[in-house]
């Protein structure tokens, strides 16, 4: 009887130790293909681990009417247009300081900056924001920072 390359006769089944052979190099495929996948998925630079605004959000400037800003965290009650410029602009005029988009954590929770006006209390700013009704609660981010 003659046997061919893969250790099986002609029209018969394959031996135990090709079939062995077979499904290792499947797994080795299969660990190869799942890799190339994660690295497709991942961003191809790395997060930075303390990220500065983004550049669309505008520098004050030392003569200002606004005070230092405050970074906070918005879920509201439902979606909204969350980094829209007339739905920032509203927000704005309600709570008398400036609003920045900075990022979405979720579909309803966002980062803002906000810029009180010189003299305006940061909890008087916040209790403000707290009581537009599509906002369920307002908290200030901490930031982590390097000593």
């Amino acid at each position: 009887m003659h046997q061919d390359n893969c250790g099986s006769l002609p029209g018969g089944p394959a031996s135990p130790q090709v079939l062995a052979q077979h499904r290792q190099w499947l797994n080795l495929a299969s660990i190869v293909l799942s890799g190339l996948s994660l690295c497709a998925c991942s961003p191809s630079v790395p997060a930075p681990v303390n990220p500065s605004l983004p550049d669309s959000i505008p520098r004050t400037p030392m003569n200002s009417i606004y005070g230092p800003p405050l970074r906070v965290i918005v879920k509201f009650r439902q979606t909204v247009p969350y980094r829209e410029a007339a739905f920032l602009q509203g927000i704005s005029q309600q709570i008398h300081a400036r609003l920045a988009y900075i990022s979405s954590v979720s579909l309803d929770t966002h980062v803002y900056q906000i810029e009180p006006q010189l003299g305006q209390d940061q909890s008087d700013t916040l209790q403000s924001l707290s009581a537009i009704p599509s906002v369920l609660w307002v908290e200030a981010d901490a930031l982590v920072r390097p000593y």
